[in-house]
């Protein structure tokens, strides 16, 4: 009997284990990356924005904010234009942080539903 208790209780305290893991999983900030593949070409931290408009194309949406980047190495905050591209229902949207006419950070987030207007790429 008391090791039918013991187990219970290790059971128990596996599936609130994993629940928290779950929750914290599901809690994570957006994922950063350092290039974004638009068709054949592939746009990069750095690169300018006149590249980015001419292999994506114009961004489904375009805001002014603050973004954390890095400056001269270091991780700042920082005025910068947020470009949001998506290409289809199935793909995750990419966030491009614009800072000083060239590509600061790219960051990607989760799906999102597109209308067929917002589509720019098929």
């Amino acid at each position: 009997m008391a090791r039918a208790l013991y187990a219970r209780a290790m059971a128990r305290d596996f599936i609130r284990f994993l629940l928290a893991l779950c929750l914290w999983i599901t809690s994570l900030p957006d994922v950063t990356a350092d290039s974004y593949r638009c068709g054949r070409t592939v746009v990069r931290n750095g690169d300018p924005v006149l590249k980015l408009l001419t292999v994506c194309g114009e961004p489904r949406l375009r805001a002014i904010g603050e973004g954390f980047i890095r400056i001269d190495g270091v991780r700042k905050k920082a005025r910068v234009q947020r470009w949001y591209y998506t290409r289809s229902n199935r793909s995750l949207e990419h966030v491009v942080l614009i800072y000083g006419g060239r590509i600061a950070a790219i960051e990607v987030g989760g799906r999102r539903p597109v209308r067929a207007a917002d589509r720019e790429h098929p």
